[in-house]
């Protein structure tokens, strides 16, 4: 069965919120997982497959995230896709920042340039 996101979301537990600002960064969606948890999503001009690394004015790091359907392809998404995108979320925020796994692949066949992004 495929699902939206804020759908995947009540379903798993986290809690999602709409659009908002941290710190000075506009975000379509934040997806709260844990008390202190979250992450921050915006749509990327462009392919996108890794988050953007941002500072507050008092110089703390956060990270923002394509959105979903960026990354994965597809509005609608399995539970299992959900899952992967969560757990690489998850990774990210600990501190293992990569590009989402599947992007090497969906690369290959673009022109170069094609698979990088702005985030606005």
């Amino acid at each position: 069965m495929k699902k939206t996101v804020k759908t995947w979301c009540k379903d798993f537990g986290y809690t999602w919120y709409g659009p908002g600002v941290y710190s000075a960064e506009k975000y379509d969606y934040k997806i709260q997982f844990l008390k202190g948890v979250f992450a921050l999503f915006r749509t990327a001009h462009g392919r996108c497959f890794a988050p953007r690394q941002c500072i507050t004015g008092k110089g703390k790091a956060f990270l923002i995230f394509p959105v979903f359907s960026q990354f994965l392809g597809h509005k609608e998404i399995s539970r299992t896709r959900f899952a992967q995108a969560v757990d690489w979320v998850l990774a990210c925020l600990q501190g293992k920042i990569s590009q989402f796994p599947s992007a090497t692949a969906l690369q290959l066949g673009e022109p170069e340039g094609a698979s990088r992004c702005r985030l606005s």
